[in-house]
């Protein structure tokens, strides 16, 4: 199930990435990516709202990655970057615990932090897999005492040893090392992920590049309804207040401790995409059905087309 949703990510940010490229080779004006990036998230809602969609992506497959190759550093930097969407979007036990881990990560000791940072013993969820296939870690989680020992040497010099012997007998040419690798790694799995991001890339295209929008508008990908300009706004600003809502976290819960964090229940009450409709709409009836498809959407009857609005 982990797996289906990495690659979920996987082809939806390059898929993203390869649409934001296509854009960008449109524009020939720009001087530079950053540069046409910044103007074009200050023009349009649209590009920005996808631009932290992306970003957003990126940042989760950040963590796999620091995980994968036990990289401490860059595993503490991805999760601050991720702390402030959980704040402006309301996941409150992901905001609340997140930044009480990112305190205890820097608040290591220095003999610990400077054994996550150069060996790498943090992530044991990687050395546990390279050892399971032997049965070298089976049945351990039944015997507390025995488990700890695991997770404080046997596990780690178990990897630290069978790496040696891959890198002294097995070539990186080798029939048995190709064996190793893993299975995406491979001609086929390479094939078809590209041929599922090239399909997503023109369905998308299909609908309208939306990092092609330079319109004052939000509007939806698939119908090009154009939400409510409160949420346009709120979109304008999530990263800026999702940074001031995590810092006033710390500086309230963790530094001063002024307040408890069990007291904290939501941060924002930011719900973006809701807009509270009246029973009569437009002087007709609306359906209960018809009625929570707007409160879900925030769909106000405004479509964009090339000659301008119209009336739903």
């Amino acid at each position: 199930m982990r797996y289906i949703f990495r690659h979920a990510h996987q082809v939806t940010a390059l898929a993203l990435h390869k649409l934001q490229r296509d854009a960008f080779s449109q524009c020939v004006d720009e001087a530079s990516f950053s540069t046409w990036e910044e103007a074009r998230k200050r023009i349009s809602p649209t590009f920005l709202f996808w631009d932290v969609i992306l970003q957003l992506e990126t940042l989760v497959l950040l963590v796999i990655r620091a995980h994968r190759q036990r990289n401490f550093n860059l595993y503490v930097e991805a999760m601050e970057e991720l702390v402030p969407l959980f704040f402006a979007l309301d996941h409150v036990n992901y905001a609340r615990w997140a930044s009480i881990h990112i305190r205890d990560l820097k608040s290591l000791p220095d003999n610990i932090a400077k054994e996550f940072q150069n060996e790498g013993h943090w992530a044991h969820e990687q050395e546990n897999k390279i050892v399971k296939s032997a049965g070298g870690a089976v049945g351990l989680t039944e015997n507390p005492v025995a488990f700890r020992r695991w997770m404080r040497k046997s596990g780690p010099e178990t990897t630290r040893l069978l790496h040696q012997f891959e890198e002294q007998y097995l070539g990186p040419d080798s029939e048995e090392f190709q064996d190793r690798l893993n299975h995406e790694m491979g001609l086929s799995a390479q094939k078809t992920f590209k041929k599922q991001v090239n399909n997503l890339v023109d369905v998308i295209r299909t609908m309208g590049n939306p990092f092609l929008d330079d319109f004052p508008e939000l509007v939806t990908l698939d119908s090009r309804d154009c939400m409510d300009d409160a949420v346009a706004e709120a979109v304008v600003n999530l990263e800026q207040l999702g940074k001031k809502q995590y810092q006033d976290f710390v500086k309230a819960v963790i530094k001063d401790r002024t307040i408890s964090i069990i007291t904290i229940t939501r941060m924002l009450s930011y719900n973006m995409f809701i807009v509270q409709f009246s029973k009569r709409e437009y002087g007709r009836p609306v359906s209960t059905h018809n009625r929570q498809y707007h409160l879900q959407t925030g769909f106000l009857g405004r479509k964009r087309e090339d000659h301008g609005y119209r009336n739903g």
